[in-house]
């Protein structure tokens, strides 16, 4: 048998048209959709004191050789959310990624913008409303007693009540991450990441943000 050089025997007519596609496709773009999965840990109790929220989103993306776009959006939640306390957060968020390789298995890293819309409620049950009423009760009562002691009426104290809490807010949301896409040559694309998000809200007066994990697939 004769032997042949990889650039004979790879014409165009041994090219099969699922891989004359692929190429064409990673070449000139590939636009596809698909459903995200992921938690966030909140820290510094930013989240009004959960412990860790859950994502589920939907997400279109085009992608060429070395980079890609993506818009999404979805809702984030708090498992334990009550009537006293909860939180809902619904994020529309678009990224950017920069791929290193056009192979199979491709690391990237990326950046997003968007614009998140939180519902939170942080209300008191009934018995931190009596412990609260109780506690100013006894500030207000020690400070009387001080003032009628020592003669300084300015020591008789007014103690601010704790209140209930209710946003409803649209906040800027940034973020920066990094990860791998699996399959990216194929149907089927595989992305997992993990990364880091800020939002500009005044839920604990310093933002919402925290440490992220999201596994999604675009088809």
């Amino acid at each position: 048998m004769k032997r042949q050089s990889f650039g004979e025997a790879a014409t165009v007519t041994s090219v099969t048209k699922k891989e004359e596609q692929a190429y064409k496709t990673k070449i000139e773009g590939d636009f596809r959709m698909g459903p995200v999965i992921g938690v966030l840990v909140p820290v510094g109790g930013s989240y009004l004191g959960r412990n860790v929220m859950y994502e589920i989103a939907w997400t279109a993306r085009y992608e060429i050789s070395h980079f890609g776009m993506e818009a999404g959006v979805g809702i984030n939640f708090a498992g334990n959310n009550d009537n006293y306390h909860g939180i809902y957060e619904v994020p529309i968020d678009f990224r950017g990624y920069y791929y290193f390789s056009d192979r199979d298995f491709t690391p990237f890293v990326g950046a997003s913008f968007g614009l998140h819309n939180f519902q939170a409620w942080d209300r008191l049950t009934k018995s931190e409303k009596k412990a609260a009423e109780n506690k100013a009760a006894a500030e207000e009562f020690a400070g009387r007693v001080h003032a009628a002691v020592s003669g300084d009426p300015n020591l008789i104290v007014d103690p601010g009540q704790e209140k209930d809490k209710n946003y409803r807010e649209w906040a800027l949301s940034v973020s920066a991450f990094g990860g791998v896409e699996m399959l990216r040559t194929h149907t089927l694309h595989v992305t997992a990441m993990a990364g880091y998000r800020f939002n500009f809200i005044r839920l604990d007066g310093k933002g919402a943000h925290g440490a992220f994990v999201d596994v999604g697939m675009t088809f």
